[in-house]
């Protein structure tokens, strides 16, 4: 079967990221430990304590799902396999040249971004991205950390991480908290990492606003608690 045509420039993450600057069930495992903490962005580890489930929305049942993305066959051929929910559509990614015009939103250190689920379709306003690296992560949570501080814009005041299986796999889930000057609103972003035979992957999604984030909580744990290695 032939693959799926893959979008040279992101214009999906292109379009979301000029709206961010002014233009417009169950759960499939129990967490095994939890940190949290509000913090300066210079802090580079949380305190330990207890997990606040609004925070983790533990209680949200996971979206219908619609379809997959990770085979070859699929709109996003990558190292992990996982659902896409009901509606949301997915598009390979080619994250072009590394010193592009576009290299700051489509590179974040090791990763590139490799596949974006639009939510909008089934009415959230946000993206669903996976990012890869051909690096094996000595430590996850760390790893995760350095990511999200180069994802979000402006300074994260609120962290959270958790281990936790995550589909056949263990993952580390990290949700953060930043301002944005833009927008003049805090913005969370959530996601999480996992291992693959080649390297890592990270999983992850902000959402418009903080409506659009918790609109999409079913689809993005839908996601994560069927995510598997690609055979």
């Amino acid at each position: 079967m032939p693959r799926p045509a893959v979008a040279v420039l992101a214009t999906p993450l292109v379009t979301f990221a000029l709206a961010a600057c002014g233009a417009p069930a169950e759960d499939a495992g129990t967490p095994d430990k939890g940190h949290n903490a509000t913090t300066s962005a210079s802090q580079s580890r949380p305190t330990t304590g207890s997990t606040d489930s609004d925070v983790w929305h533990d209680s949200v049942s996971p979206a219908e799902a619609g379809g997959s993305v990770g085979p070859d066959d699929s709109p996003c051929p990558l190292p992990v396999t996982f659902d896409v929910p009901a509606g949301w559509q997915p598009a390979a990614l080619d994250p072009g040249d590394p010193d592009g015009d576009f290299a700051s939103m489509t590179y974040n250190g090791d990763f590139a971004v490799a596949c974006e689920i639009n939510a909008g379709p089934a009415g959230p306003i946000g993206h669903l991205r996976v990012w890869v690296s051909e690096e094996q992560p000595e430590d996850l949570e760390e790893t995760l950390g350095t990511f999200l501080r180069e994802d979000v814009s402006g300074e994260i005041s609120e962290r959270h991480y958790r281990e936790k299986h995550a589909g056949d796999l263990e993952t580390v889930e990290a949700t953060v908290l930043a301002y944005s000057d833009v927008l003049e609103e805090q913005r969370r972003t959530r996601g999480f990492i996992v291992r693959t035979p080649d390297g890592a992957a990270v999983v992850e999604y902000t959402g418009f606003d903080r409506i659009e984030h918790e609109a999409m909580v079913p689809g993005y744990i839908r996601a994560r608690d069927s995510i598997q290695h690609t055979e």
